[in-house]
């Protein structure tokens, strides 16, 4: 009985801790290198580079190497009836840091970037910024 009883708990105490290792990779993308952010809207669980000193071109092919694309405004959610405004409702209240890059360029040398916060707000800057120390990231969907 007591051979029986060690061989299930055993058993229980394995499955309890698999369990958790599950939970803990549904937080992070990229072997480790991201972090898993959820929209506001959709649910669609987008990867988020921890790296936050990026600029545009290494934004892309980080995402592009993980089989992804890089955010685009489209992503935001807005629609006819939605006029965004410059905000980006799918990001509303999601932790991206100070920036996150997306795909949608804004003439030849800049590119949208979405602003982190209560309500997301999406403006324009050099693809090449001079002031990385504010937190560029790779939004990839």
């Amino acid at each position: 009985m007591y051979k029986i009883f060690t061989f299930v708990g055993g058993i229980l105490m394995t499955s309890s801790v698999i369990a958790a290792d599950e939970t803990t990779l549904t937080k992070s993308c990229a072997n480790g290198a991201g972090t898993i952010v959820t929209g506001a809207i959709s649910g669609h669980e987008y990867c988020l580079s921890n790296n936050d000193r990026m600029v545009w071109w290494d934004a892309y092919a980080w995402c592009d190497a993980l089989g992804r694309q890089l955010f685009k405004l489209e992503d935001c959610r807005c629609s006819v009836d939605t006029n965004c405004l410059g905000r980006c409702p799918e990001m509303n209240g999601v932790s991206i840091g100070m920036y996150g890059w997306t795909a949608t360029p804004s003439g030849t040398t800049e590119a949208y970037v979405i602003q982190s916060g209560n309500t997301a707000l999406f403006h324009t800057v050099a693809r090449s910024p001079s002031h990385l120390n504010y937190g560029f990231r790779a939004l990839c969907k």
